[in-house]
């Protein structure tokens, strides 16, 4: 974020209110191994992918040509409106191979007002590692249509454990709102304030109850170079 004093009269372009789909055409914007501006065409090819780096974890993918340098420019949608930031690629060769990362809009409006109050980011975090009710889980469970995020460990000392989350919890809503995956669990708490209270819902050995927990403050993460070529995982 740049703050500019003495001039208002910015051209600008506006972050999508909606997000993408999956095959949404998508026009990404940047500065290629500093060549200068260039712009893409591709297509969104999936949408919440968690690629463990850094605290996000809901990229929207892009088969589009993004390279090094890439980073920070927007991607477009079909009207015009950004959905999202360029953010990383993943690349045996340094080069574009058509698996690109952007961190979605929604997410860039979160941050946003922060920057702009605080001049950091914070984030709320409960510390627990969860995973996502498969149907396969939700059967074992002798609930078929059960969606939500199972708690496959809770750090000690942490706010989670102080409000009694145990191993083998799972969480179906936060603060009212329902959970269908562990990815929307950890977009959800991540977006409150650290030092707020907020209800999980909880079904326990097939009994739900309430759990109210405070959270704390996301532990500092080593962030990913930007826009930097990584090896696809095998």
């Amino acid at each position: 974020m740049i703050k500019v004093d003495g001039r208002t009269d910015f051209s600008y372009v506006k972050l999508s209110d909606q997000p993408p789909r999956v095959g949404d055409w998508v026009l990404t914007a940047g500065n290629p191994l500093a060549m200068g501006g260039t712009v893409t065409a591709g297509i969104i090819s999936a949408r919440e992918r968690d690629i463990e780096v850094g605290s996000a974890k809901d990229f929207i993918q892009i088969d589009a040509a993004i390279n090094s340098g890439d980073a920070g420019g927007p991607s477009f949608n079909a009207r015009g409106d950004v959905i999202g930031v360029n953010s990383m690629i993943f690349s045996p060769s340094q080069g574009s191979v058509g698996v690109a990362f952007a961190v979605p809009a929604d997410t860039v409006k979160a941050v946003i007002p922060q920057l702009k109050e605080k001049g950091a980011v914070t984030r709320g975090w409960i510390g627990t590692k969860v995973q996502s009710v498969t149907p396969e889980l939700a059967d074992g469970l002798g609930l078929s249509n059960l969606r939500g995020a199972i708690v496959a460990m809770v750090q000690d000392n942490s706010p989670a454990a102080k409000a009694g989350l145990r191993s083998g919890d799972v969480i179906t809503s936060v603060g009212g709102e329902s959970v269908k995956n562990a990815n929307e669990l950890t977009r959800k708490v991540g977006a409150m304030a650290p030092g707020s209270s907020t209800q999980l819902t909880v079904l326990r050995q097939g009994k739900e109850s309430s759990l109210n927990v405070t959270l704390g403050q996301q532990p500092n993460e080593p962030n990913a170079s930007a826009a930097s070529p990584r090896e696809n995982p095998r």
